[in-house]
């Protein structure tokens, strides 16, 4: 991914030096990129076959929670932009702060209104279609608004206060109500509200002969849902004849907590060293008692080999093209990347030209 020079010989000590902060400052963000480019790339076949315009529906499948679950600020800021390289949604306003700031992104990313436990259960049991009246009345005139509806029953939250005493007043108003049904079992309990929601409200078949629900109603299952649960939620709906584009997922400090520097096994090696009649010298550690691969010894390059990434030796590099391009040097930036064009290559194999 990376390769440092070193360009002063005085300074030979430089590059270890900053191997901390260098190697931080990548593998985070990085592995939170990649791993939440294989929950979409989980995402999209579920999209491609039961939606009809699935390019446009996959950046909304995924909103992200986590700021609350980070360890600081600048973890929250760091994973939240990561995400918006592959979702639009976000409740972490240190993700779209530090798009704008290091990035130049206006607004990298969105959010709609939403309740919360607290909001709701201020109001009493006894007061329950009051609290879900408010927020109609509050934020129905939004684009959409997001209600978490488990605080006590939630399937009679649906089926009767959403379905029947309040489904005209939502109705009467132009935003989308998102349904959260956040407690109990994380697959039965989003599935049955999806199919409730459907009895309730109606569908529409898509061009692709599933069911999508009434525009007016749409699901957000957030509480604590592995990829492995939203696979078998996608599966279970396009089953019943459900649209994938009837329910979007919320993610929290599972994304940008649970990864580590091994998760992908990033590191940072010397592999060269330059010799007093300024000859590069390959170097690098094998001992016997070590299985797993090394890293490669020498300067290196690299290559695009099919649809992949390949590390080869420079000298072996001919007339190629060397995708380790220079970004920085003796102080200066040599490259600035706008948040428009990482998200770009985010979308294709080639992923960085660095």
């Amino acid at each position: 991914m990376v390769q440092v020079v070193n360009t002063d010989p005085a300074c030979f000590w430089l590059p270890s030096y900053i191997e901390t902060a260098l190697l931080r400052a990548v593998w985070y963000p990085s592995t939170v990129a990649s791993s939440l480019r294989h929950v979409k790339q989980t995402l999209k076949p579920f999209l491609d076959k039961s939606c009809d315009d699935p390019s446009d529906k996959i950046g909304s499948r995924l909103f992200e929670y986590g700021a609350r679950g980070a360890a600081s600020l600048e973890q929250a800021g760091l994973g939240g932009v990561a995400n918006l390289l592959h979702f639009d949604h976000t409740d972490t306003l240190e993700a779209v702060l530090y798009a704008r700031r290091y990035y130049g992104a206006e607004m990298a990313g969105l959010s709609i209104p939403a309740s919360e436990h607290t909001t709701m259960i201020a109001w009493g049991q006894d007061q329950e279609v009051q609290s879900f009246a408010n927020m109609i009345d509050r934020f129905g005139d939004y684009p959409a608004y997001s209600v978490v509806s488990d605080s006590y029953d939630i399937h009679n939250a649906v089926s009767e206060i959403w379905g029947k005493t309040l489904q005209q007043k939502v109705r009467s108003k132009p935003g989308r109500l998102i349904v959260r049904p956040d407690s109990g079992d994380p697959i039965d309990v989003p599935v049955q509200t999806v199919a409730q929601l459907a009895y309730q409200f109606g569908t529409r078949l898509n061009a692709k002969g599933y069911k999508v629900l009434d525009d007016k109603v749409r699901v957000l299952q957030a509480d604590g849902v592995s990829l492995r649960d939203i696979t078998m939620i996608l599966g279970r709906l396009e089953a019943m004849g459900f649209s994938a584009e009837n329910i979007s997922f919320g993610i929290g400090a599972s994304q940008l907590q649970k990864v580590s520097r091994s998760t992908y096994s990033f590191t940072m090696k010397c592999s060269a060293i330059m010799d007093g009649q300024e000859r590069w010298r390959p170097i690098s550690r094998r001992p016997v008692t070590m299985q797993e691969r090394m890293p490669e010894p020498g300067r290196r390059a690299v290559i695009v080999e099919g649809d992949e990434f390949a590390s080869i030796a420079l000298e072996d590099l001919g007339r190629r093209t060397n995708h380790l391009q220079p970004v920085w040097e003796n102080g200066r930036l040599l490259k600035e990347w706008s948040f428009d064009e990482i998200k770009a290559k985010a979308r294709t194999p080639h992923r960085m030209d660095m």
